[in-house]
């Protein structure tokens, strides 16, 4: 089952942000009609959709109800098949290693162990470098298998 893009609005080319999140959503729903995904995750994904096809309220709104819809697909297709995008696992590890780090520096200043550790600042930023290595193992070996999606990056601001 092909994914349709949502149409756009007549005035949408004059709000930047709505702009943005349509570009963002048919760049995904692109790649997931070249991936060729199982039927029944075509039928979830259109069900998520339709929040978007049959939605009136404002441009504000709407872009919100896009970004939230988006978020939602990436992760049905995470969780589901396994599909992410670029840096995903970077992203989430470097997060971890990060409260990781602060909850090590913070627990070695109270035992006064690890001298070494004490600061925050070096906790941040050996959790920082763990998560990162280790992140990036996860997304080369995601890339080999094939289950990476390669998305362009759009920022919404």
């Amino acid at each position: 089952m092909k994914l349709k893009t949502p149409n756009r609005r007549e005035h949408s080319g004059q709000n930047h942000r709505l702009t943005k999140a349509y570009d963002k959503l048919d760049v995904l729903l692109k790649s997931i009609n070249e991936r060729g995904i199982p039927m029944e995750n075509s039928h979830v994904i259109h069900a998520k959709l339709m929040s978007i096809y049959s939605f009136y309220g404002s441009d504000k709104q709407l872009t919100v109800t896009i970004c939230k819809t988006y978020g939602k697909i990436l992760s049905h297709l995470a969780d589901d098949l396994n599909l992410v995008q670029k840096f995903h696992y970077q992203n989430r590890w470097m997060a971890f290693g990060i409260v990781t780090g602060v909850l090590f520096s913070y627990f070695s200043n109270i035992l006064g162990e690890a001298a070494t550790w004490n600061s925050m600042g070096m906790g941040i930023s050996m959790g920082l470098l763990f998560g990162m290595v280790a992140g990036k193992n996860r997304d080369e070996k995601a890339f080999k298998k094939g289950l990476q999606l390669d998305l362009k990056k759009i920022d919404i601001v």
